[in-house]
């Protein structure tokens, strides 16, 4: 795909942040925006990027805050729960530096992408981020086993 057909679906990304009045930092040059809204307890910052090369959509969501050492075991059976029963993208987790981040993916190879398909990345990222958070914190404040750790987050 060229480098055109890439800066198309950037220019929609732009052009449905700006139609929602989202205030977003772009990179015009690498095709790469921040931006990002308030769940109901915590921050969903949201870096959404056109990659021409790869012809992908990413959408990426770090969460705020960091995994301590002893927990991260916890918090993978409960992203690996969490994974199993999201619909659309799934949660990544470093247990070497106790990162956990969202991610969503999409392809426009052979495809035209218009706005609507960034209200659905950018809606479902910020609800599944939100729906999750304050799950993931629980995990990390509480001593649970495997068990409880699955089912407490399918509840």
């Amino acid at each position: 795909m060229s480098d055109a057909n890439a800066r198309a679906v950037y220019d929609a990304l732009c052009a449905k942040l700006d139609e929602l009045k989202w205030v977003a930092q772009k990179d015009d040059e690498n095709m790469k925006v921040e931006c990002g809204a308030v769940g109901n307890d915590l921050p969903i910052p949201l870096t959404i990027s056109v990659n021409a090369e790869k012809e992908i959509i990413s959408l990426y969501s770090v969460l705020p805050f960091e995994v301590p050492e002893d927990k991260r075991t916890a918090v993978a059976v409960a992203a690996s729960a969490a994974n199993v029963i999201t619909v659309a993208g799934s949660f990544d987790f470093n247990c070497m530096n106790g990162m956990l981040l969202f991610r969503m993916t999409n392809t426009f190879r052979g495809s035209l992408i218009g706005k609507e398909l960034f209200s659905h990345l950018i809606f479902t990222a910020c609800q599944t981020v939100d729906a999750y958070n304050d799950k993931f914190c629980k995990v990390i404040a509480e001593n649970m086993s495997d068990e409880e750790i699955v089912a407490f987050m399918r509840s």
